[in-house]
């Protein structure tokens, strides 16, 4: 069954996290109640704004419906939210522990979308309505952990083309640059290998 959050236990969450902020000698209270309270904020959101730090730009995410904790694929994310077309969505929060490779490779498998919002930066003593606002204005950065075919990134880019034209270009110009960089280091790189094998007595 889903299980959607009811106003007993969002109440439940934000006297968790008042205590978590009031406590400094309990650092991992705060860490379990800001995700706690994430997790809530993200399932009755319904539309929140992504933020890649690499683009700058912050794209609208809006969803029909969102679950805390819902058995998908045989695991639970943090959040699963259901699209207009019926599309799964997962969100992770990011609070001490990134997605990593192994539950990554568990959303390829599922073909499910999943993206990840970090929140290490989030203050101790950020109060509730402002947390909720700073994470449907995007103003915590976001990464793509899975895109199955839904073109989240190139969406939020395509926006960014569209109304920052010149944002855009400048985006373009350093990506270009940053390729340029690295290919010129794999070809020092493979100089000094094809100089050491010839050095070798």
């Amino acid at each position: 069954m889903w299980r959607h959050v009811g106003r007993e236990a969002c109440a439940a969450i934000r006297t968790a996290s008042a205590r978590a902020h009031s406590s400094k000698d309990c650092p991992g209270a705060f860490q379990t109640a800001l995700h706690a309270t994430a997790r809530q904020i993200g399932a009755d959101a319904f539309e929140i704004n992504l933020r890649f730090d690499d683009i700058g730009w912050r794209c609208p995410f809006h969803y029909e419906e969102g679950y805390e904790e819902h058995m998908l694929a045989g695991f639970k994310p943090d959040v699963v939210t259901r699209l207009a077309s019926g599309e799964m969505v997962a969100i992770e929060i990011f609070v001490t522990h990134a997605v990593g490779a192994e539950k990554a490779a568990k959303y390829r498998k599922a073909k499910v979308t999943c993206v990840e919002l970090d929140l290490t930066k989030v203050r101790r003593s950020l109060a509730y309505e402002e947390l909720r606002r700073r994470i449907c204005e995007g103003s915590f950065p976001a990464r793509v952990v899975h895109d199955e075919a839904l073109g989240i990134r190139e969406s939020c880019e395509a926006a960014l083309a569209t109304f920052r034209p010149r944002k855009f270009a400048a985006l373009q110009k350093r990506r270009q640059e940053e390729r340029r960089r690295l290919a010129e280091t794999e070809r020092t790189q493979g100089r000094f290998r094809e100089m050491r094998d010839w050095l070798r007595p």
